[in-house]
């Protein structure tokens, strides 16, 4: 995913953090004055439109963001 942001991007960084995956993307978000979250929609086992077509973390994230969020969907 890096490597695909980096070509369509001016900067892009990465990090990771330990805790809850939902509330840790929202704090670094929040601490670090990101312009924009691209999270993945969706698992397999969610359907793909709908209230219930959202994960926990990207329900959450979505929910809680400090900046707007980019909902990816994978084909199937």
């Amino acid at each position: 995913a890096e490597a695909a942001a980096r070509s369509l991007a001016a900067a892009v960084e990465t990090a990771q953090v330990r805790g809850e995956p939902g509330p840790a993307v929202c704090e670094l978000a929040r601490s670090a004055g990101v312009d924009l979250i691209a999270i993945r929609a969706g698992g397999r086992d969610q359907p793909r439109v709908g209230p219930k077509s959202l994960g926990p973390t990207a329900r959450f994230v979505s929910d809680h963001s400090p900046c707007p969020v980019l909902l990816l969907r994978g084909g199937r």
